[in-house]
C-alpha cells in the first residue's frame, strides 16, 4: 500500500469500495469481552469498512503490545488502515513518547487535539511523517457542547483578525500539513466551509452519524471524505447488513 496514511486510507477505500471507519467504541470493562468483541466485529465487517478507530475504551482495559496489537493486526490483515483516537493533548515529550507507543501497537495514525497548540502540532505532524504515519487533527468535534469551545469567536494572535476557534485551527493543520481534520457531521456548514479550504489536501472524518444526529448523506455533500460510524452499525439488529446499507449509499455520493 502506499507510503503515507493518506495514500494507503485512499488505498483501502477504493478497495472496499467504502467510505466507513468502523469505530470500536466498546462498552465492556472485561479484557476477554473487548478484544472477542473487537475481532469478531472487524472480522463481521471487513468487507464494508476501510478503516478502523480504537479509542481507550479498547486501549485501557488491553495492553498495547500483545492484545491490542492483534487487533490492528488482524485489520491490516484486511488492508485495513487504524486509527488510535487518543486526542493527543500533552507537552511536547510526552506526546512524541505516546505517539511511539502508538506506532509500536501498530496504528496508522493518531487523532491530536489542537489545543495542544501550533508548534505542538509541528512536533507532532513531524514525528508521524518520519514514521509514514498520519495525523488528524481536531477542528471542530460532534457533540452538543462542541460550540463551548471550538465555536468561540477568538482573536487570532499573530494576525491579530477576529475568527471562530476552529478557523484558527484549520489554518494551522492546512499551514502544517496534517493528513486529516475531525469536523463532526452534526455541522455540516463547518464541514463546508473546510472542505472549500482543503479538500483534496487535507482529508476530512466526521464522527457524530445517526446517534449524535449527523447526517451521513449531508455530511459527504458538504465534503467529507470518511464518515466514523460505531454505535449505528454495532448496535444495530444486523451490523453487517447495517454496514452494507451504509456503504451502498454513501460511497455513490460525490
Amino acid at each position: 500500500m502506499g507510503d503515507n496514511f493518506s495514500a494507503r486510507i485512499r488505498e483501502s477505500a477504493d478497495k472496499h469500495k467504502s467510505r466507513i471507519v468502523l469505530a470500536l467504541d466498546i462498552n465492556y470493562t472485561d479484557r476477554d469481552s473487548a478484544i472477542i468483541f473487537a475481532k469478531n466485529n472487524i472480522n463481521l465487517l471487513k468487507e464494508y469498512i476501510c478503516a478502523v478507530k480504537i479509542n481507550f475504551h479498547l486501549m485501557l482495559p488491553l495492553d498495547l503490545y500483545s492484545e491490542v496489537k492483534e487487533v490492528t493486526d488482524l485489520a491490516h490483515s484486511y488492508n485495513l488502515q487504524t486509527i488510535a483516537d487518543v486526542k493527543l493533548n500533552d507537552i511536547g515529550d510526552t506526546n512524541i513518547v505516546a505517539l511511539s507507543h502508538l506506532w509500536s501497537g501498530g496504528f496508522d495514525a493518531a487523532t491530536v487535539s489542537s489545543f495542544v497548540g501550533f508548534e505542538g502540532l509541528k512536533e507532532i505532524i513531524s514525528h508521524a511523517h518520519e514514521n509514514n504515519n498520519g495525523v488528524i487533527a481536531l477542528v471542530y468535534m460532534s457533540h452538543k457542547s462542541a460550540a463551548d469551545t471550538y465555536g468561540l469567536k477568538i482573536i487570532e494572535p499573530k494576525s491579530g483578525k477576529t475568527m471562530k476557534m476552529y478557523e484558527m485551527f484549520l489554518n494551522w493543520v492546512e499551514e502544517l500539513g496534517a493528513d486529516g481534520i475531525i469536523v463532526g457531521a452534526t455541522v455540516p456548514e463547518v464541514i463546508k466551509q473546510c472542505s472549500e479550504r482543503v479538500k483534496d489536501k487535507i482529508l476530512i472524518f466526521s464522527p457524530g452519524i445517526g446517534w449524535q444526529g449527523g447526517d451521513a448523506r449531508e455530511a459527504l455533500a458538504n465534503g467529507s471524505d470518511y464518515l466514523i460510524i460505531g454505535r449505528s452499525i454495532l448496535e444495530s439488529k444486523e451490523p453487517d447488513k447495517e454496514a452494507a446499507k451504509l456503504r451502498s449509499f454513501t460511497w455513490q455520493i460525490a
